[in-house]
Protein backbone atom coordinates (compact mmCIF):
# COMPACT_ATOMS: atom_id res chain seq x y z
CA UNK A 1 0.00 0.00 0.00
CA UNK A 2 0.97 3.31 -0.94
CA UNK A 3 2.09 6.36 1.06
CA UNK A 4 -0.70 8.40 -0.45
CA UNK A 5 -3.33 5.32 -0.14
CA UNK A 6 -2.44 5.28 3.65
CA UNK A 7 -2.67 8.83 4.50
CA UNK A 8 -6.25 8.86 2.75
CA UNK A 9 -7.27 6.53 4.86
CA UNK A 10 -6.02 8.37 7.78
CA UNK A 11 -7.49 10.70 7.00
CA UNK A 12 -10.92 9.21 6.21
CA UNK A 13 -10.71 7.90 9.81
CA UNK A 14 -10.43 10.83 11.35
CA UNK A 15 -12.95 12.46 9.40
CA UNK A 16 -15.40 9.54 10.65
CA UNK A 17 -14.05 9.53 14.00
CA UNK A 18 -14.33 13.41 14.13
CA UNK A 19 -18.28 13.69 12.74
CA UNK A 20 -18.80 11.22 15.90
CA UNK A 21 -17.64 13.53 18.26
CA UNK A 22 -19.79 16.28 16.55
CA UNK A 23 -22.82 14.41 17.00
CA UNK A 24 -22.10 13.25 20.81
CA UNK A 25 -21.92 17.61 21.30
CA UNK A 26 -25.06 17.78 19.20
CA UNK A 27 -26.65 15.23 21.56
CA UNK A 28 -25.19 16.68 24.60
CA UNK A 29 -26.92 20.44 23.76
CA UNK A 30 -30.54 18.91 22.69
CA UNK A 31 -30.17 16.96 25.96
CA UNK A 32 -29.67 20.57 27.80
CA UNK A 33 -32.09 21.80 25.18
CA UNK A 34 -34.90 19.65 26.10
CA UNK A 35 -33.95 20.71 29.51
CA UNK A 36 -34.68 24.15 29.54
CA UNK A 37 -37.44 23.82 27.05
CA UNK A 38 -39.28 21.15 28.12
CA UNK A 39 -38.53 19.27 31.55
CA UNK A 40 -37.45 22.31 33.70
CA UNK A 41 -41.24 23.98 33.10
CA UNK A 42 -42.74 21.11 34.38
CA UNK A 43 -41.29 20.66 37.97
CA UNK A 44 -38.12 18.82 37.13
CA UNK A 45 -34.75 19.38 37.55
CA UNK A 46 -31.59 17.28 37.22
CA UNK A 47 -31.30 14.46 39.52
CA UNK A 48 -27.99 15.78 41.22
CA UNK A 49 -26.57 19.04 40.60
CA UNK A 50 -23.46 17.70 38.48
CA UNK A 51 -25.21 16.59 35.68
CA UNK A 52 -25.87 19.54 33.85
CA UNK A 53 -21.95 20.12 34.57
CA UNK A 54 -21.01 16.87 33.16
CA UNK A 55 -23.67 17.64 30.04
CA UNK A 56 -22.04 21.00 29.47
CA UNK A 57 -18.61 19.52 29.92
CA UNK A 58 -18.70 16.33 27.52
CA UNK A 59 -20.39 18.82 24.69
CA UNK A 60 -17.48 21.07 25.29
CA UNK A 61 -14.78 18.07 25.17
CA UNK A 62 -16.31 16.23 22.16
CA UNK A 63 -16.34 19.20 19.94
CA UNK A 64 -12.89 20.10 21.18
CA UNK A 65 -12.05 16.46 19.96
CA UNK A 66 -13.91 17.03 16.89
CA UNK A 67 -12.21 19.54 15.73
CA UNK A 68 -8.68 18.29 16.78
CA UNK A 69 -9.70 14.93 14.19
CA UNK A 70 -10.39 17.49 11.19
CA UNK A 71 -6.98 19.46 12.16
CA UNK A 72 -4.63 16.42 12.84
CA UNK A 73 -2.64 17.08 10.33
CA UNK A 74 -1.27 20.40 12.00
CA UNK A 75 1.04 19.25 14.93
CA UNK A 76 0.63 22.57 17.01
CA UNK A 77 -3.20 22.46 16.79
CA UNK A 78 -3.30 18.89 17.48
CA UNK A 79 -1.45 18.79 20.62
CA UNK A 80 -2.96 22.51 21.52
CA UNK A 81 -6.43 21.05 21.38
CA UNK A 82 -5.60 17.76 22.49
CA UNK A 83 -4.19 19.39 26.00
CA UNK A 84 -7.67 21.80 26.10
CA UNK A 85 -9.44 18.46 25.62
CA UNK A 86 -7.92 17.03 28.43
CA UNK A 87 -8.04 19.51 30.80
CA UNK A 88 -12.33 20.14 30.07
CA UNK A 89 -12.62 16.72 30.89
CA UNK A 90 -10.55 17.05 34.71
CA UNK A 91 -12.12 20.36 35.41
CA UNK A 92 -15.46 19.47 34.26
CA UNK A 93 -15.50 16.07 35.60
CA UNK A 94 -13.92 15.87 38.42
CA UNK A 95 -13.14 19.74 39.86
CA UNK A 96 -16.15 21.28 39.16
CA UNK A 97 -18.82 19.33 40.63
CA UNK A 98 -17.56 19.54 43.86
CA UNK A 99 -17.82 23.46 43.61
CA UNK A 100 -21.98 22.91 42.73
CA UNK A 101 -22.47 20.54 45.38
CA UNK A 102 -20.76 22.07 48.39
CA UNK A 103 -23.72 24.23 49.50
CA UNK A 104 -26.23 21.20 49.15
CA UNK A 105 -26.90 17.44 50.39
CA UNK A 106 -27.93 14.99 47.35
CA UNK A 107 -28.21 11.56 48.55
CA UNK A 108 -28.75 9.04 45.54
CA UNK A 109 -29.42 4.53 46.11
CA UNK A 110 -30.47 2.53 43.59
CA UNK A 111 -32.62 -0.35 44.67
CA UNK A 112 -31.58 -4.27 45.33
CA UNK A 113 -32.57 -4.68 41.52
CA UNK A 114 -31.45 -1.14 40.08
CA UNK A 115 -35.02 -0.52 39.04
CA UNK A 116 -35.68 2.34 40.86
CA UNK A 117 -33.64 5.32 42.64
CA UNK A 118 -33.70 7.42 45.54
CA UNK A 119 -33.35 10.48 45.46
CA UNK A 120 -33.16 13.39 48.72
CA UNK A 121 -31.98 16.44 48.22
CA UNK A 122 -31.59 19.40 50.92
CA UNK A 123 -29.42 22.30 52.38
CA UNK A 124 -27.03 20.80 54.99
CA UNK A 125 -27.42 23.94 57.44
CA UNK A 126 -30.90 24.35 57.30
CA UNK A 127 -31.36 20.64 57.56
CA UNK A 128 -34.48 20.66 55.15
CA UNK A 129 -34.56 17.27 52.98
CA UNK A 130 -36.80 16.72 50.52
CA UNK A 131 -37.77 13.12 48.23
CA UNK A 132 -37.05 13.30 44.90
CA UNK A 133 -38.87 11.23 42.25
CA UNK A 134 -37.02 10.22 39.05
CA UNK A 135 -38.12 10.17 35.03
CA UNK A 136 -35.53 8.27 33.47
CA UNK A 137 -32.86 8.66 36.27
CA UNK A 138 -31.99 11.70 35.34
CA UNK A 139 -34.74 13.96 35.75
CA UNK A 140 -36.21 14.38 39.22
CA UNK A 141 -39.52 16.44 40.60
CA UNK A 142 -39.34 16.98 44.08
CA UNK A 143 -42.17 15.02 45.69
CA UNK A 144 -42.10 15.15 49.84
CA UNK A 145 -40.58 17.44 52.64
CA UNK A 146 -38.96 15.46 55.57
CA UNK A 147 -41.01 16.02 58.87
CA UNK A 148 -38.52 17.03 60.18
CA UNK A 149 -35.01 18.87 60.27
CA UNK A 150 -31.86 16.48 59.55
CA UNK A 151 -29.46 16.93 61.95
CA UNK A 152 -26.64 14.61 60.64
CA UNK A 153 -26.55 11.69 58.43
CA UNK A 154 -29.24 9.61 56.98
CA UNK A 155 -29.31 6.57 57.25
CA UNK A 156 -31.06 4.45 54.22
CA UNK A 157 -31.49 0.84 53.95
CA UNK A 158 -33.65 -1.28 51.46
CA UNK A 159 -36.12 -3.37 52.78
CA UNK A 160 -37.74 -4.73 49.48
CA UNK A 161 -36.74 -4.57 45.92
CA UNK A 162 -39.65 -1.25 46.09
CA UNK A 163 -39.40 0.01 49.22
CA UNK A 164 -36.34 2.47 51.21
CA UNK A 165 -36.23 3.36 54.73
CA UNK A 166 -34.66 6.56 55.51
CA UNK A 167 -33.50 7.34 59.60
CA UNK A 168 -32.55 9.70 60.61
CA UNK A 169 -31.81 11.87 64.14
CA UNK A 170 -33.66 15.16 63.82
CA UNK A 171 -32.74 18.70 65.98
CA UNK A 172 -35.11 17.39 68.91
CA UNK A 173 -32.74 14.57 69.52
CA UNK A 174 -35.57 12.10 68.50
CA UNK A 175 -34.65 9.29 65.71
CA UNK A 176 -37.66 10.01 63.03
CA UNK A 177 -37.96 7.98 59.99
CA UNK A 178 -39.23 8.53 56.25
CA UNK A 179 -40.36 5.18 54.08
CA UNK A 180 -40.14 5.58 50.31
CA UNK A 181 -42.23 3.36 48.57
CA UNK A 182 -42.34 2.69 44.66
CA UNK A 183 -44.62 0.10 44.02
CA UNK A 184 -48.04 -1.81 45.38
CA UNK A 185 -49.52 -5.02 45.80
CA UNK A 186 -53.08 -4.74 44.75
CA UNK A 187 -54.53 -3.72 41.26
CA UNK A 188 -52.51 -0.66 40.94
CA UNK A 189 -55.63 1.33 41.32
CA UNK A 190 -57.59 0.99 44.36
CA UNK A 191 -55.63 2.08 48.08
CA UNK A 192 -55.79 0.15 50.71
CA UNK A 193 -54.72 0.17 54.36
CA UNK A 194 -51.92 -1.88 55.22
CA UNK A 195 -53.13 -2.46 58.98
CA UNK A 196 -55.85 -4.32 57.37
CA UNK A 197 -54.94 -6.24 55.07
CA UNK A 198 -52.19 -8.09 57.48
CA UNK A 199 -54.67 -8.80 60.00
CA UNK A 200 -53.84 -12.04 61.52
CA UNK A 201 -50.94 -13.69 63.24
CA UNK A 202 -47.67 -14.10 62.14
CA UNK A 203 -44.26 -15.26 63.27
CA UNK A 204 -40.62 -15.29 61.82
CA UNK A 205 -39.90 -17.99 59.06
CA UNK A 206 -36.69 -19.36 60.16
CA UNK A 207 -35.42 -20.73 63.82
CA UNK A 208 -37.70 -18.41 65.84
CA UNK A 209 -35.51 -18.53 69.09
CA UNK A 210 -35.73 -15.41 69.80
CA UNK A 211 -39.76 -15.73 69.74
CA UNK A 212 -40.85 -13.01 67.55
CA UNK A 213 -44.45 -12.54 66.87
CA UNK A 214 -46.51 -10.03 65.52
CA UNK A 215 -50.65 -9.81 65.91
CA UNK A 216 -52.85 -7.27 64.06
CA UNK A 217 -56.19 -7.37 64.91
CA UNK A 218 -59.05 -4.63 65.84
CA UNK A 219 -57.07 -3.55 68.64
CA UNK A 220 -53.91 -2.63 67.13
CA UNK A 221 -50.82 -4.28 66.07
CA UNK A 222 -49.05 -6.38 68.99
CA UNK A 223 -45.02 -7.17 68.12
CA UNK A 224 -42.71 -8.68 70.85
CA UNK A 225 -40.80 -11.68 71.29
CA UNK A 226 -39.66 -13.68 74.37
CA UNK A 227 -39.13 -10.82 76.25
CA UNK A 228 -40.75 -7.92 75.43
CA UNK A 229 -44.20 -7.08 73.49
CA UNK A 230 -46.20 -3.70 72.64
CA UNK A 231 -49.46 -2.88 71.28
CA UNK A 232 -49.53 0.35 68.82
CA UNK A 233 -53.07 1.89 67.54
CA UNK A 234 -54.03 2.49 64.29
CA UNK A 235 -54.15 5.54 64.95
CA UNK A 236 -50.54 5.77 66.12
CA UNK A 237 -49.36 4.27 62.78
CA UNK A 238 -48.18 6.20 60.09
CA UNK A 239 -48.58 4.70 56.39
CA UNK A 240 -46.42 5.27 53.53
CA UNK A 241 -47.95 4.18 49.73
CA UNK A 242 -49.34 1.59 49.87
CA UNK A 243 -46.34 -0.97 51.47
CA UNK A 244 -44.98 0.27 54.22
CA UNK A 245 -46.59 1.05 57.81
CA UNK A 246 -44.49 2.90 60.61
CA UNK A 247 -45.84 1.77 63.74
CA UNK A 248 -45.09 4.96 66.46
CA UNK A 249 -45.78 5.39 70.47
CA UNK A 250 -45.91 9.34 71.31
CA UNK A 251 -44.96 10.37 67.65
CA UNK A 252 -41.85 8.57 67.10
CA UNK A 253 -41.34 5.65 65.07
CA UNK A 254 -40.53 2.08 67.01
CA UNK A 255 -40.99 -0.52 64.04
CA UNK A 256 -42.30 -0.49 60.14
CA UNK A 257 -43.58 -2.89 58.60
CA UNK A 258 -43.37 -3.53 54.69
CA UNK A 259 -45.62 -5.68 52.25
CA UNK A 260 -42.94 -7.73 50.21
CA UNK A 261 -43.02 -8.68 46.81
CA UNK A 262 -44.24 -12.38 47.27
CA UNK A 263 -47.75 -10.39 48.78
CA UNK A 264 -51.05 -10.03 46.79
CA UNK A 265 -54.22 -9.43 48.23
CA UNK A 266 -57.66 -12.14 48.07
CA UNK A 267 -60.72 -11.18 47.31
CA UNK A 268 -61.38 -10.97 50.83
CA UNK A 269 -58.97 -8.32 50.92
CA UNK A 270 -56.43 -9.69 52.83
CA UNK A 271 -52.84 -11.00 52.17
CA UNK A 272 -53.03 -14.24 50.47
CA UNK A 273 -51.55 -17.71 51.64
CA UNK A 274 -47.77 -17.36 51.65
CA UNK A 275 -47.40 -13.98 51.41
CA UNK A 276 -44.85 -12.43 53.97
CA UNK A 277 -44.25 -9.34 55.59
CA UNK A 278 -40.72 -7.38 56.96
CA UNK A 279 -40.42 -6.42 60.19
CA UNK A 280 -37.72 -3.61 61.27
CA UNK A 281 -36.61 -1.50 64.19
CA UNK A 282 -36.33 1.73 63.56
CA UNK A 283 -33.06 2.75 64.82
CA UNK A 284 -29.47 4.58 63.55
CA UNK A 285 -27.89 1.59 64.21
CA UNK A 286 -27.53 -1.95 62.27
CA UNK A 287 -30.84 -3.52 61.93
CA UNK A 288 -31.82 -6.69 60.91
CA UNK A 289 -35.19 -7.24 58.95
CA UNK A 290 -37.43 -10.42 59.93
CA UNK A 291 -39.41 -11.95 57.40
CA UNK A 292 -42.90 -13.07 58.88
CA UNK A 293 -45.44 -15.10 57.65
CA UNK A 294 -48.89 -15.57 58.72
CA UNK A 295 -50.20 -18.62 60.76
CA UNK A 296 -54.21 -17.68 60.71
CA UNK A 297 -56.18 -19.37 58.38
CA UNK A 298 -57.41 -16.50 55.78
CA UNK A 299 -60.89 -17.39 57.19
CA UNK A 300 -61.68 -18.43 60.91
CA UNK A 301 -64.90 -18.81 61.20
CA UNK A 302 -67.22 -21.77 60.19
CA UNK A 303 -68.29 -21.05 56.19
CA UNK A 304 -71.75 -22.85 55.20
CA UNK A 305 -71.02 -25.64 52.50
CA UNK A 306 -71.09 -24.05 48.94
CA UNK A 307 -74.50 -26.20 48.33
CA UNK A 308 -76.00 -24.17 51.54
CA UNK A 309 -75.12 -20.70 50.38
CA UNK A 310 -77.83 -18.38 48.89
CA UNK A 311 -76.80 -17.42 45.18
CA UNK A 312 -76.63 -13.75 44.05
CA UNK A 313 -79.91 -13.57 42.36
CA UNK A 314 -81.60 -15.53 45.72
CA UNK A 315 -80.30 -12.76 47.68
CA UNK A 316 -81.46 -10.15 45.16
CA UNK A 317 -84.80 -11.07 45.75
CA UNK A 318 -84.90 -11.66 48.88
CA UNK A 319 -83.58 -8.00 49.75
CA UNK A 320 -86.16 -6.77 46.95
CA UNK A 321 -89.18 -8.80 48.36
CA UNK A 322 -87.90 -7.18 51.95
CA UNK A 323 -88.29 -3.53 50.00
CA UNK A 324 -91.79 -4.05 48.85
CA UNK A 325 -92.49 -5.65 52.26
CA UNK A 326 -91.56 -2.41 53.98
CA UNK A 327 -93.24 -0.10 52.03
CA UNK A 328 -96.59 -2.00 51.65
CA UNK A 329 -96.62 -2.05 55.43
CA UNK A 330 -95.88 1.83 56.08
CA UNK A 331 -95.58 3.70 52.68
CA UNK A 332 -93.64 6.62 54.89
CA UNK A 333 -91.21 3.95 56.43
CA UNK A 334 -91.21 6.22 59.67
CA UNK A 335 -90.72 3.18 61.58
CA UNK A 336 -88.16 1.13 59.18
CA UNK A 337 -84.94 0.27 60.35
CA UNK A 338 -82.36 -0.31 57.51
CA UNK A 339 -80.80 -3.93 56.94
CA UNK A 340 -79.24 -6.22 54.59
CA UNK A 341 -77.95 -3.71 52.81
CA UNK A 342 -81.20 -1.64 51.87
CA UNK A 343 -81.20 2.43 52.40
CA UNK A 344 -83.57 4.62 53.12
CA UNK A 345 -83.81 8.01 52.19
CA UNK A 346 -86.01 10.89 52.77
CA UNK A 347 -87.04 12.65 49.77
CA UNK A 348 -89.79 13.69 48.54
CA UNK A 349 -87.58 14.56 45.30
CA UNK A 350 -88.93 13.44 41.68
CA UNK A 351 -85.51 13.19 40.19
CA UNK A 352 -83.90 9.64 40.52
CA UNK A 353 -80.13 10.97 39.70
CA UNK A 354 -80.26 12.74 42.66
CA UNK A 355 -81.65 10.07 45.02
CA UNK A 356 -79.39 8.05 43.52
CA UNK A 357 -76.16 9.82 44.13
CA UNK A 358 -77.58 10.31 48.09
CA UNK A 359 -77.91 6.42 48.05
CA UNK A 360 -74.08 5.99 47.33
CA UNK A 361 -73.53 8.72 49.85
CA UNK A 362 -75.53 7.18 52.76
CA UNK A 363 -73.89 4.21 51.82
CA UNK A 364 -70.56 5.74 52.23
CA UNK A 365 -70.91 7.51 55.18
CA UNK A 366 -72.08 4.08 56.52
CA UNK A 367 -68.94 2.41 55.66
CA UNK A 368 -66.15 5.26 55.60
CA UNK A 369 -62.54 3.95 55.66
CA UNK A 370 -60.61 4.77 58.64
CA UNK A 371 -58.01 7.38 56.93
CA UNK A 372 -59.42 7.52 53.86
CA UNK A 373 -61.27 10.54 52.28
CA UNK A 374 -63.66 9.85 49.33
CA UNK A 375 -65.20 11.99 46.51
CA UNK A 376 -67.08 10.85 44.07
CA UNK A 377 -68.42 12.24 40.69
CA UNK A 378 -71.41 11.15 38.63
CA UNK A 379 -71.05 10.62 35.49
CA UNK A 380 -73.91 8.74 33.76
CA UNK A 381 -77.15 7.45 35.02
CA UNK A 382 -79.77 5.88 32.97
CA UNK A 383 -82.82 4.28 33.72
CA UNK A 384 -83.11 0.68 32.41
CA UNK A 385 -85.99 -0.86 34.22
CA UNK A 386 -89.64 -0.60 35.71
CA UNK A 387 -90.87 3.55 36.02
CA UNK A 388 -90.28 6.18 38.72
CA UNK A 389 -92.28 3.90 41.41
CA UNK A 390 -89.71 0.96 41.18
CA UNK A 391 -87.35 1.02 38.89
CA UNK A 392 -83.31 0.22 38.11
CA UNK A 393 -80.70 2.52 37.16
CA UNK A 394 -77.49 1.91 36.26
CA UNK A 395 -74.61 4.50 36.94
CA UNK A 396 -70.66 5.19 36.40
CA UNK A 397 -68.86 7.31 38.75
CA UNK A 398 -65.07 8.49 38.93
CA UNK A 399 -63.82 8.29 42.35
CA UNK A 400 -61.15 10.06 44.48
CA UNK A 401 -59.86 7.65 47.16
CA UNK A 402 -56.76 9.88 49.35
CA UNK A 403 -55.82 8.81 52.63
CA UNK A 404 -54.50 12.44 54.10
CA UNK A 405 -51.24 11.23 55.29
CA UNK A 406 -50.21 11.77 59.11
CA UNK A 407 -46.89 12.96 61.03
CA UNK A 408 -45.63 14.82 57.89
CA UNK A 409 -45.63 12.12 55.27
CA UNK A 410 -47.74 13.25 52.02
CA UNK A 411 -51.13 12.48 50.63
CA UNK A 412 -51.45 9.58 48.57
CA UNK A 413 -54.32 8.20 46.77
CA UNK A 414 -55.73 7.77 43.12
CA UNK A 415 -59.29 7.82 41.31
CA UNK A 416 -60.77 4.72 39.62
CA UNK A 417 -64.26 4.81 37.56
CA UNK A 418 -67.29 2.45 38.82
CA UNK A 419 -70.30 0.90 37.89
CA UNK A 420 -73.18 -0.09 39.73
CA UNK A 421 -76.98 -0.52 39.25
CA UNK A 422 -79.68 0.64 42.07
CA UNK A 423 -83.15 -0.82 42.54
CA UNK A 424 -84.96 2.18 43.57
CA UNK A 425 -88.68 1.93 45.19
CA UNK A 426 -90.49 4.96 46.30
CA UNK A 427 -93.37 5.60 49.32
CA UNK A 428 -94.38 8.64 50.49
CA UNK A 429 -91.78 11.10 50.99
CA UNK A 430 -88.81 8.50 51.12
CA UNK A 431 -86.81 6.18 49.00
CA UNK A 432 -85.67 2.71 49.68
CA UNK A 433 -82.70 2.03 47.58
CA UNK A 434 -80.40 -1.37 46.76
CA UNK A 435 -76.79 -1.17 45.50
CA UNK A 436 -75.80 -3.87 43.44
CA UNK A 437 -72.09 -5.05 42.64
CA UNK A 438 -70.17 -7.14 40.88
CA UNK A 439 -72.65 -7.09 37.25
CA UNK A 440 -76.26 -8.26 39.49
CA UNK A 441 -79.13 -7.81 37.41
CA UNK A 442 -81.48 -6.37 40.15
CA UNK A 443 -85.22 -6.13 37.47
CA UNK A 444 -87.32 -8.70 38.76
CA UNK A 445 -90.22 -7.83 38.03
CA UNK A 446 -89.67 -4.86 35.90
CA UNK A 447 -90.35 -4.26 32.73
CA UNK A 448 -86.91 -3.92 30.91
CA UNK A 449 -86.53 -0.09 29.10
CA UNK A 450 -83.55 1.06 26.50
CA UNK A 451 -82.89 3.82 28.25
CA UNK A 452 -80.19 6.53 26.63
CA UNK A 453 -77.73 7.37 29.83
CA UNK A 454 -77.58 10.94 30.54
CA UNK A 455 -74.16 12.55 30.99
CA UNK A 456 -73.78 13.89 34.26
CA UNK A 457 -69.69 14.41 34.37
CA UNK A 458 -69.63 18.01 34.18
CA UNK A 459 -72.07 18.76 36.49
CA UNK A 460 -70.57 19.71 39.67
CA UNK A 461 -73.85 19.36 41.92
CA UNK A 462 -73.91 15.72 41.43
CA UNK A 463 -70.92 15.10 43.49
CA UNK A 464 -70.15 14.36 47.20
CA UNK A 465 -67.43 14.28 48.86
CA UNK A 466 -66.90 11.74 52.55
CA UNK A 467 -64.11 12.30 54.99
CA UNK A 468 -62.21 9.91 56.37
CA UNK A 469 -62.02 9.17 60.10
CA UNK A 470 -58.68 8.97 61.45
CA UNK A 471 -56.25 10.98 64.52
CA UNK A 472 -55.30 14.21 63.37
CA UNK A 473 -53.17 14.66 66.78
CA UNK A 474 -49.70 14.47 64.03
CA UNK A 475 -51.58 15.05 60.66
CA UNK A 476 -50.76 18.68 60.46
CA UNK A 477 -47.08 19.33 61.71
CA UNK A 478 -45.86 20.76 58.29
CA UNK A 479 -48.66 21.88 56.55
CA UNK A 480 -52.70 23.84 56.87
CA UNK A 481 -55.18 21.60 57.67
CA UNK A 482 -58.49 22.26 56.16
CA UNK A 483 -59.86 24.44 58.39
CA UNK A 484 -56.46 26.65 58.28
CA UNK A 485 -57.14 26.38 54.42
CA UNK A 486 -60.51 27.14 54.91
CA UNK A 487 -60.01 30.25 56.69
CA UNK A 488 -56.98 31.43 54.95
CA UNK A 489 -59.06 31.32 51.82
CA UNK A 490 -62.03 33.43 53.16
CA UNK A 491 -59.60 35.60 54.66
CA UNK A 492 -57.68 36.74 51.68
CA UNK A 493 -60.58 36.57 49.19
CA UNK A 494 -63.91 36.07 50.11
CA UNK A 495 -64.01 38.56 53.34
CA UNK A 496 -65.29 41.72 51.45
CA UNK A 497 -67.41 39.75 49.60
CA UNK A 498 -69.05 38.04 52.35
CA UNK A 499 -68.10 40.32 55.98
CA UNK A 500 -71.19 38.63 58.00
CA UNK A 501 -69.87 34.51 57.26
CA UNK A 502 -70.34 32.36 60.13
CA UNK A 503 -67.92 29.54 60.46
CA UNK A 504 -68.41 25.92 60.49
CA UNK A 505 -68.21 23.77 63.46
CA UNK A 506 -67.78 20.41 62.02
CA UNK A 507 -64.62 19.79 62.08
CA UNK A 508 -64.78 17.21 59.75
CA UNK A 509 -66.88 19.50 57.36
CA UNK A 510 -64.46 23.14 57.36
CA UNK A 511 -66.01 25.97 55.82
CA UNK A 512 -68.24 28.83 56.21
CA UNK A 513 -72.27 29.92 55.54
CA UNK A 514 -71.03 32.86 53.41
CA UNK A 515 -74.15 34.88 53.17
CA UNK A 516 -77.99 33.64 55.07
CA UNK A 517 -80.21 35.35 53.04
CA UNK A 518 -79.05 34.05 49.99
CA UNK A 519 -78.24 30.51 51.50
CA UNK A 520 -74.26 30.85 50.34
CA UNK A 521 -71.77 28.44 51.58
CA UNK A 522 -68.19 27.20 50.74
CA UNK A 523 -67.78 23.89 51.66
CA UNK A 524 -64.68 21.80 51.38
CA UNK A 525 -64.22 19.45 49.23
CA UNK A 526 -61.32 16.93 49.82
CA UNK A 527 -57.55 16.87 48.46
CA UNK A 528 -57.31 17.75 44.82
CA UNK A 529 -56.32 14.92 42.51
CA UNK A 530 -52.80 16.45 42.29
CA UNK A 531 -52.44 15.02 46.21
CA UNK A 532 -51.16 18.51 46.37
CA UNK A 533 -54.27 20.98 47.05
CA UNK A 534 -57.22 21.31 49.03
CA UNK A 535 -59.99 21.62 47.23
CA UNK A 536 -63.13 24.27 48.26
CA UNK A 537 -66.59 24.31 47.00
CA UNK A 538 -68.45 27.76 46.37
CA UNK A 539 -72.05 27.11 46.38
CA UNK A 540 -75.72 28.93 46.69
CA UNK A 541 -78.67 26.46 47.62
CA UNK A 542 -82.27 27.03 47.16
CA UNK A 543 -82.51 25.94 51.14
CA UNK A 544 -81.32 23.90 53.45
CA UNK A 545 -78.39 21.96 53.02
CA UNK A 546 -76.58 20.12 49.85
CA UNK A 547 -78.59 16.51 50.72
CA UNK A 548 -81.81 18.68 50.71
CA UNK A 549 -81.70 20.86 47.23
CA UNK A 550 -82.61 18.07 44.90
CA UNK A 551 -79.59 18.94 42.99
CA UNK A 552 -80.56 22.65 42.47
CA UNK A 553 -76.94 23.87 43.10
CA UNK A 554 -75.37 26.88 41.43
CA UNK A 555 -72.29 26.68 41.74
CA UNK A 556 -70.16 30.03 42.27
CA UNK A 557 -66.89 29.13 42.08
CA UNK A 558 -64.53 26.18 43.23
CA UNK A 559 -60.95 27.11 44.74
CA UNK A 560 -57.58 25.67 45.47
CA UNK A 561 -55.07 26.13 48.42
CA UNK A 562 -52.40 24.51 48.55
CA UNK A 563 -51.19 22.12 51.50
CA UNK A 564 -47.83 23.52 51.94
CA UNK A 565 -47.59 27.29 51.12
CA UNK A 566 -51.67 28.25 51.47
CA UNK A 567 -51.42 30.00 48.08
CA UNK A 568 -55.09 29.73 46.56
CA UNK A 569 -56.30 30.07 42.96
CA UNK A 570 -59.96 30.17 41.26
CA UNK A 571 -60.25 27.29 38.72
Amino acid sequence: MTEKHKLREHSCAHVVFGILCFMVTLAAAALQGVYLLLVRPRGYEFTTDWIPVWIITIGIGFCLLGFTCFLWWNRGVRIGLLTAVLATFVVGLLILPSFFTRESLVKVSFSPDYKHLLVLKGEEESGQIFEYRTRFYLFARKQQQFSYTVKNDMKLQWLADDVCAVTYESTDQQVHQYIATYGDRGNGISYYQVGAVIQGKWTMGDKNTAGWFMTANKDGITVGNAGFQETYAYGDCVQFGTLALALCNNGLPRYNIILNEDCSLSDSGLISRGGTVTLCQVSMDRTAPIEMFCTTPEIEQAVLPEEEMPTQEEMEESAIAQMKNFLSEDPTLSGMVPQDGIIKIESDSDNLYWIALLALKAERMDYAVNGVDVRVQLNQCALTAGDKKDCLLSLETTELAVTPGNQGSPPEGGSTTMRYRIRLMRGEGAYLALILYNDADGSQGLDQRKGNPVDLSAEPAYHFFIPGRYDTTYMYVNRLSPADAAEKLYKNALLSDYPKAVKSRDENFPGYLLDAETNTFLYYDGIAQDLKNYRFWLVQLPSGDLDSSQGLITTIGTYQVNILSGEFRSL
